[in-house]
């Protein structure tokens, strides 16, 4: 999470500098042991060292950056880190919306340091290949990754369109590693998507990601909903890794006519509470969030808002648990680092890092299936079309009257041989649901996006469960009034 700012030069660089170039001279019994001053004249020394003696040439920049690497990594934060000017211009391309690489948020694991896949981002390469939240990255191109940094492994796993990278997973309730080949891409992060009306009346819409267009992007969605009568709302912020703390606040503003939204606390800040502005909310409805372990950061702050204000009902699994705020300073040259300085508490107090918010109902997402070989299949289907190849050759037809039977099998087995793709009759037979889940959700495609993603929907176990409570949320409504 990442509060913008600009500062002219770092201080503690110019003071390293300063000592070095100008030969500041302090004994140390002038000085105690630990002194800042004291510290940067062994700094300065060890650096004319190397200019003057060490067998080759050195970069003096080169050096500077490391030590300043160095410095942040002794904090054991891995949110507080040096970033070099073509490091800190990607962050700034990042959090306006387009990116190359994978489309994964990572970190890592407070106690054992490990490179974990905080949430893949919808609609990129990382998803469609199967990445899951939670999965822990253990080599990337076959090197491993145990003392990685974050912004080494950003680097590693960012480059061009069309190119490849090799990584290799490590999965909980699979014992064998796993290998991903993944072809990167420019990632466009649209922050509102899968937008529609459930129901009739009840509003679904996915917020994937917290970037500066979120708010906007969330107000057309949700006059869209209103426009067309919606009576109660569906927010799906599941595998949203967070984002812009601006951004948050503005998104819970939407929901929220009054009180705190969030609070941060640090040593060197003195509390600071964010309110809600009453000119800024959408006019009361029923709320419904849905999160799991993969919400992160700016979506656990719009969730702990909208609980905490007794907004919304919170329904799902734990959040992720990241709530410290980074302070960015942009630096000289291009350079930039970023600074824990405080963390996050929701409205109640409660301290979102490595705690996470507790949803009022746990469900079990019971859709992602941990199947790896249906996994691998259905990845393979979808990369070639083919789900989309035996829609338009059924045609037209209402999804819910489509069954897979023999005669589909023997269809879809020829669209296959057709893609060079080489499945035998059992393995189809096998995962005969999930494909005619599929070619479900495409048959509806044909018709229109929505209707796609209302298929799709209606076969979620926890948007179902949302749904049966707006029901019951609308009952209670019509027996009230009755009652008057």
């Amino acid at each position: 999470m990442f509060t913008k700012k600009k500062r002219i030069f770092w201080i503690v660089t110019g003071l390293v500098l300063l000592s070095f170039y100008m030969g500041v001279f302090i004994t140390k019994a002038q000085q105690p042991s630990g002194d800042l001053f004291g510290n940067l004249r062994l700094f300065s020394e060890v650096l004319s060292l190397l200019k003057n003696q060490y067998v080759e040439e050195v970069d003096t920049q080169k050096l500077i950056y490391g030590a300043i690497k160095g410095m942040l990594a002794s904090l054991d934060d891995p949110h507080t880190h040096f970033m070099e000017p073509q490091e800190y211009k990607n962050l700034q391309v990042e959090t306006q919306g387009a990116f190359g690489g994978l489309g994964i948020e990572i970190d890592l694991e407070p106690l054992t340091k490990q490179l974990i896949v905080v949430a893949p981002i919808e609609g990129t390469p990382a998803e469609r290949a199967g990445i899951k939240a939670g999965d822990k990255i253990i080599e990337i191109e076959g090197k491993s990754t145990v003392g990685i940094t974050l912004m080494e492994a950003v680097n590693k796993l960012r480059g061009p369109k069309g190119t490849t990278v090799r990584i290799t997973i490590k999965r909980e309730g699979v014992e064998e590693p796993l290998y991903f080949t993944i072809t990167r891409d420019v990632i466009k992060l649209k922050a509102v998507k899968s937008v529609c009306m459930l129901d009739g009346n009840i509003g679904y819409l996915r917020i994937t990601t917290f970037n500066q267009n979120v708010g906007r992007e969330l107000d057309e969605a949700l006059n869209s909903l209103e426009s067309r009568g919606m009576k109660g709302l569906i927010l799906d912020m599941r595998n949203n890794p967070g984002g812009l703390l601006e951004q948050a606040v503005e998104v819970a503003n939407k929901f929220i006519s009054s009180g705190v939204i969030v609070s941060t606390k640090g040593r060197s800040h003195q509390e600071t509470k964010y309110f809600a502005r009453p000119e800024s909310t959408h006019r009361y409805f029923p709320l419904i969030v849905l999160v799991n372990k993969g919400s992160a950061s700016a979506s656990e702050i719009v969730t702990g808002a909208i609980k905490d204000n007794k907004r919304g009902l919170v329904l799902g699994a734990r959040t992720f648990g990241k709530g410290s705020v980074q302070s960015v300073v942009q630096l000289e040259e291009g350079a930039g680092v970023a600074i824990t300085t405080a963390k996050y508490y929701t409205p109640s107090g409660t301290c979102i890092q490595d705690t996470g918010i507790f949803p009022d109902i746990e469900v079990e997402d019971t859709l992602i299936s941990k199947d790896m070989e249906e996994n691998e299949i259905l990845y393979i289907l979808k990369r070639n079309n083919c789900f989309i190849t035996f829609a338009q050759n059924k045609g037209k037809m209402q999804p819910g009257e489509f069954n897979l039977d023999d005669a589909g099998i023997n269809l879809f087995s020829e669209i296959l041989k057709g893609k060079n793709i080489d499945f035998t009759r059992q393995k189809l037979v096998k995962y005969k649901g999930t494909i005619e889940r599929e070619i479900r959700v495409e048959l509806a495609r044909l018709t229109s996006e929505e209707q796609a993603l209302q298929v799709l929907l209606s076969l979620d176990p926890i948007v179902k469960r949302a749904l049966d409570l707006m029901k019951g949320v609308e009952l209670l409504k019509v027996v009230s009034s009755e009652t008057r």
